[in-house]
This record gives C-alpha cells, structure tokens and sequence, in this order.
C-alpha cells in the first residue's frame, strides 16, 4: 500500500481518560478512516480500545507505536517524547504524513521530506503564567520542579518550519510570548466581538465550562 494512505497521529496524552483532547483525536481517527486512510498512532500508553468505546466510540487502528514500559516520566511530555525517538523514527518511516497533536521534540527526529503537522500548540500561555508558587497543592509544585529541571526549556517547538495560527489573536501571542515566527495567513478571521449586541441589563453571575480537573482549576474560579 503506498504510504501515503497511512498517516501517523502523535497523541502524548491518555486516550482512555475522557476530556476534549481524546475526543478530538476519535473524530480526526473516524474521519481518516472513512476516508480510507489507515491509522498508525504513536502513545506511551497501550490503547485500551474497550474503554474508549465505552467513553466514545470503536476506533480503528493499524498499528500502535508504544514506549513498552510505565513511567510517570510520561506525564512530562517534552522529556516523554525523548524517551520515544526510535518509536517515532519507525513509525514515520511507515507513514506519508504524521500529524501531531501537541508538537515539540519531534520535529528533531524526522525523515528527510518527511510531511509533518502539528495540530495545536497546547496551552501556550499558561506554563508562562503560572510560577512554582501558584501551585497551591504540595504535589503540583513537586511535579512542576522535576517538569523544569528534566526540560527547563519549555519551548520546544521548531522555529524553522512554518506555523499558521488559527486566528490573529493566536499569532500575535505566539510572537510575543513564544518568540516564534507564524504566517501572516491565519487560518481564520479574528473574531470581532465587538460586532455582537450585548444584553443592556447583565446579571452579575458567570458560568463556567469544563470538566472537573485539577489542571483546569475550578475551585478558583468559584472563588472569584
């Protein structure tokens, strides 16, 4: 079959926990597959397809690329994506086209005119905003010690392939907080929320969305 029917998804996250991430990587893997491409993904976990049915739907995958050991190591995603060079390396020997889903690290290790995408550039300023006191919990400010001292650098992003940022809003905070360069294209028009008519009389309430997390920190927000 020729590779370029076999696409490669990078997904550093566990597909089995529920939440947005694995939910956009179902969709991306069904609409692959009902395009007839087949499917190889790339994850320090082994895939539980029992449990994802369960939470979503089947999935269908050719062939997974796993690390073959359990280390907590692999919540650090930058030092994790290390630890899977040569998974990396031979399943984008396999492949025409590797989508990533976070981005970082790879880039170093790819084939020569190798086709490669990031789908997003998670949480781009949050690691920049927050400091080791923010934290309130004793084992997020561990975890984010060992995070800095494994990779201090949290920009591990490729500052010489060509990035296009989903709107202007997202491309001016890669310039100024990333130092990186992106397209003048963007792939959406900014949205002018000054356009859309407000309510005169507002309720002094808000609503929250999101599923409960401790990375999402929704204690503070009822706080506020």
């Amino acid at each position: 079959m020729d590779k370029i029917k076999k696409i490669g998804i990078v997904v550093m996250f566990r597909m089995d926990a529920g939440g947005g991430g694995p939910r956009v990587v179902v969709d991306l893997i069904k609409a692959l597959n009902y395009f007839c491409y087949k499917v190889h993904l790339l994850s320090p976990w082994k895939l539980d397809y029992k449990r994802i049915e369960e939470i979503f739907e089947p999935i269908e995958i050719e062939k997974e690329y796993n690390a073959g050991i359990k280390s907590n190591f692999f919540v650090e995603k930058n030092f994790s994506r290390k630890l899977m060079k040569k998974q990396f390396i031979e399943m984008a020997n396999n492949v025409g086209l590797i989508i990533d889903m976070d981005g970082g690290v790879f880039h170093n290790y790819l084939p020569e005119n190798k086709k490669y995408i990031i789908w997003r550039i998670s949480g781009i300023d949050r690691e920049l905003e927050k400091t080791d006191f923010t934290y309130k919990s004793w084992k997020m400010k561990v975890k984010r010690f060992i995070k800095k001292t494994i990779t201090p650098d949290e920009n591990t992003l490729s500052k010489t392939h060509k990035i296009y940022a989903v709107d202007d809003w997202t491309r001016k905070l890669l310039i100024n907080a990333w130092n990186l360069n992106p397209q003048k294209f963007c792939l959406y028009p900014e949205i002018k929320t000054s356009h859309f008519s407000y309510i005169k009389n507002k309720k002094n309430q808000a609503i929250i969305l999101g599923r409960i997390s401790p990375n999402k920190r929704i204690d503070e927000s009822i706080k506020v």
